[in-house]
C-alpha cells in the first residue's frame, strides 16, 4: 500500500478521536468558567455581608456618639443650675459609657470643675498676704457658706465679674454668705495695682494674695473661677458668671 493511501486512512481513523478530544476540553473550559462565575458571586456575597457589618458599625458608633453627645448636654445643664451633686453622678455614669468620644474630650473644663465637688474644704488657708479682711476671715472648713472668687487685676472678665460679686455679698451677709477673692498678681500685677481694683470697685470682702496651692486644690486653671464651700465641704465649682441668686439662697 502506497504511502498516499495509508494517509487518508490513518486520518479517517484518528478524525473522531481529535473531535472528542476538543469536545472534552470545550467541556473543561466551561466547567472552569461556571467555577469561576460561583467563585465570584460567592466574594460578591461574601462582600456585601462585610460591607452591612461596616454600615451596621458605622450606624452604631453614630448612635452612640448621638448618645454620648445628649448626657453631656444633660450633664452641662445640672451643673449650671447648681446641682453639681447630680452632675458629677451622671458624669460617673457618663465616663463609664462614654470616655474617649467627641462629646466627652467637649467635657474636659466641666469635668475638671465637677471633680472638684465634695473635697473637703483645705484646713490650712495659704496666703501670703492679706489686703484687707484679715480679721473678719474665720476660714472655710467650718459650719456655714464661704464663697471662694479667684481673679488677677489686668484680667478684662474679673473687672466685669468681680464687682457683681460685692453685690452678691451685701444681698446676702447678713444671712451668713462669707467671700474672699484671692489673687495670685501675675503679669505685672502688683500689690498697688490690686489695692487699686478693691478700691475702684469699692470691694468690702476679704481679698488675699495666695500662693497658688489655693488655686491647684480647687482645679483653676482659668479665671475669673469660683468655689462654693458649704459646712467645710466644695458643693460648686465653675465660672462666677453662672452663679444666681436661687443657687446662692439654696446653700444658707
Amino acid at each position: 500500500m502506497s504511502r498516499l493511501r495509508i494517509v487518508p486512512f490513518v486520518l479517517v481513523l484518528l478524525l473522531p478521536g481529535l473531535a472528542l478530544a476538543g469536545k472534552k476540553e470545550d467541556e473543561r473550559i466551561a466547567e472552569l468558567e461556571a467555577r469561576v462565575a460561583a467563585l465570584e458571586k460567592t466574594v460578591a456575597a461574601m462582600d456585601g455581608v462585610v460591607q452591612q457589618k461596616v454600615d451596621a458599625a458605622i450606624a452604631e458608633l453614630a448612635q452612640r456618639d448621638q448618645r454620648a453627645a445628649q448626657l453631656a448636654q444633660q450633664i452641662s445643664i445640672t451643673a449650671n443650675r447648681g446641682d453639681q451633686a447630680k452632675a458629677r453622678a451622671l458624669l460617673d455614669e457618663f465616663e463609664k459609657k462614654y470616655a474617649g468620644t467627641d462629646a466627652d474630650k467637649r467635657l474636659a473644663s466641666l469635668k475638671a470643675e465637677l471633680e472638684v465637688v465634695g473635697k473637703s474644704a483645705p484646713a490650712q488657708f495659704a496666703v501670703e498676704k492679706w489686703y484687707q479682711g484679715a480679721d473678719a476671715f474665720s476660714g472655710i472648713d467650718g459650719p456655714g457658706t464661704s464663697l471662694l472668687v479667684f481673679f488677677e487685676e489686668w484680667c478684662p472678665h474679673c473687672k466685669r465679674e468681680v464687682p457683681k460679686i460685692e453685690s452678691t455679698f451685701e444681698k446676702f451677709k447678713d444671712r451668713g454668705l462669707k467671700v474672699v477673692a484671692l489673687t495670685k498678681v501675675t503679669r505685672g500685677a502688683t500689690d498697688e495695682k490690686v489695692e487699686s481694683f478693691i478700691k475702684a470697685n469699692k470691694l468690702d470682702f476679704p481679698v488675699a494674695k495666695e500662693t497658688g496651692a489655693l488655686s491647684s486644690y480647687f482645679g483653676v486653671s482659668g479665671i475669673p473661677a469660683a468655689a462654693v464651700v458649704k459646712d467645710g465641704k466644695v458643693v460648686w465649682r465653675g465660672h462666677p458668671a453662672r452663679l444666681t441668686d436661687g443657687m446662692i439662697e439654696s446653700w444658707l
